[in-house]
């Protein structure tokens, strides 16, 4: 089975302000780990991550450069390619 990773579930992750949220999200993907589904991330989502944590989340860099490393070394977080 399939599973995608969209900006929102990353944001949340990443975004300690909601800790409900933030919650939901780590469940989230530690669940797609676990069940060891074939989760996928797009380059247009790590754009759309890295935007909103430079602007809106006002992340520092190196802590989006970590976020950022994790999923791309991860083999879950392969790019879906297009068609």
């Amino acid at each position: 089975m399939r599973s995608f990773l969209d900006t929102n579930v990353l944001v949340y992750l990443a975004d300690a302000r909601n800790p409900r949220k933030q919650s939901i999200a780590e469940k989230y993907v530690e669940g797609t780990i676990a069940e060891r589904l074939d989760c996928r991330i797009s380059f247009q989502t790590l754009t759309e991550f890295t935007n909103v944590c430079i602007k809106k989340l006002k992340l520092d860099k190196n802590v989006i450069s970590v976020f950022l490393i994790i999923l791309m070394t991860c083999k879950w977080s392969e790019p879906i390619p297009f068609p």
